[in-house]
């Protein structure tokens, strides 16, 4: 069907006001007032074009040419619709705000919770900000590489903020960087390897992580195997030792084995040498608590 003036929207309500004109009459207000642009005039049944009236004020119409005495003025103002009313078809463009009472699926019509994105596989939610290029996306991976993501895939470093302040990040070298009492995010460098071991008699392993072994070479001498290799042999070092339970107990020192050749740091174990400090001869000894700490 043909409109000459403005096509009425599907599912839009409509206003009529109908009005018998006096000789020489040319205004007419509508009933309810219309929106701009989305009112039909009818004379006589006759819809005017849209230059036989002005139609600007959003509450009366004024015609062109003066109304005849008896003459029966119709006016049609259409209102808004509820999008919960209106379903857009494929590549339409809605402009303005879009508020959704409820929740909002995407790719069901039975969401779950306030937005609930599925799809068989590789379902994203992305931010990206046009202005500066930061791409952010929430993103579930199926197939062979399942995983949940969160993060940019943009060079960009991901931010973690609670209650306005910046807590941690990952920046775009892929080092974590944290805020914990430090005033602002600083680099964090984690322990890779740790364990606490009884280097007495049989050695035994109290408690550990990725720490797979300790070797007993011999009196106050231990290999400390690791369960997943350093990236290289460049890391540190950091151990006590104690020799025995009484409150005056003998202290221990750690030190990295004196060996010549490739040393005591390799990227799968470290050797360490153990020795009683209360004592002045500096010799080897074998210690009850043995703590050890590596950092990368």
């Amino acid at each position: 069907m043909a409109y000459i003036g403005n096509e009425p929207i599907v599912s839009a309500t409509r206003t009529v006001t109908e009005i018998t004109a006096t000789a020489g009459q040319t205004t007419f207000t509508a009933n309810g007032g219309y929106t701009v642009g989305y009112i039909d005039v009818f004379v006589n049944g006759a819809q005017l074009q849209t230059s036989d009236f002005t139609a600007s004020n959003g509450s009366s119409i004024t015609l062109t040419e003066a109304a005849q005495a008896g003459d029966v003025i119709r006016l049609v103002a259409w209102g808004t619709f509820a999008t919960s009313t209106h379903v857009l078809k494929a590549g339409d463009t809605m402009s303005g705000g879009l508020n959704v009472l409820g929740n909002l699926g995407v790719g069901t019509s039975s969401p779950a919770v306030s937005i609930d994105a599925r799809k068989a596989s590789d379902v994203q939610i992305r931010a990206f900000e046009t202005g500066l290029g930061v791409d952010t996306r929430v993103v579930s991976v199926g197939g062979a590489g399942q995983a949940g993501i969160i993060g940019t895939y943009s060079n960009h470093p991901l931010v973690v903020y609670t209650n306005g302040v910046e807590r941690a990040r990952y920046d775009t070298s892929g080092n974590f960087l944290m805020n914990s009492g430090y005033g602002s995010a600083a680099t964090a460098y984690g322990c890779r390897a740790w364990v606490n071991f009884n280097g007495t008699g049989t050695v035994a392993i109290r408690a550990s992580g990725n720490v797979s072994s300790i070797t007993d070479n011999g009196v106050g001498d231990y290999t400390v195997n690791f369960t997943n290799a350093m990236p290289d042999a460049n890391y540190s070092v950091v151990g006590t030792a104690q020799q025995n339970t009484f409150a005056n107990a003998d202290c221990g020192s750690v030190s990295t084995h004196r060996v010549s050749g490739a040393g005591a740091l390799t990227t799968t174990s470290v050797r360490l040498d153990t020795t009683n400090t209360a004592t002045t001869t500096g010799n080897p000894q074998d210690m009850l608590s043995v703590q050890i700490a590596i950092f990368r």
